[in-house]
């Protein structure tokens, strides 16, 4: 299987989404990745946690620029760019990036890219 994708981009969609993760969740949170194939034409990656989860008006504007999600309060966090280059990065290798969350229940992210 290849993927055609440039490592030090890739590495920063990684490292975003897993350290949201750590870091908009309770220590203890469990924070699984998984890879799968799909037909041998797509590649599967999931970040799921069972953290906090986020409300409605947090996943409908998770890829807006500068937006930063209910943890506002928080001013030495982040700028509210991370899922926005996240997003774009996803798209520039030919991906897609989905994300499911409820609250008290944890989040999903799911990204798919098409192997070459």
């Amino acid at each position: 299987m290849i993927i055609s994708l440039d490592p030090k981009w890739f590495q920063r969609i990684l490292d975003n989404l897993i350290m949201n993760a750590v870091k908009y969740n309770p220590k203890g949170t469990t924070i699984t990745i998984t890879t799968q194939t799909l037909e041998e034409r797509l590649v599967i990656i999931t970040i799921e946690d069972n953290g906090i989860g986020m409300d409605d008006e947090t996943l409908d504007n998770l890829f807006d620029r500068y937006y930063r999600g209910t943890n506002t309060t928080d001013s030495s966090t982040g700028t509210g760019l991370g899922m926005a280059i996240t997003k774009q990065l996803v798209k520039l290798h030919g991906g897609s990036i989905k994300v499911h969350s409820d609250v008290g229940m944890g989040t999903k992210v799911r990204i798919i890219l098409p192997i070459n």
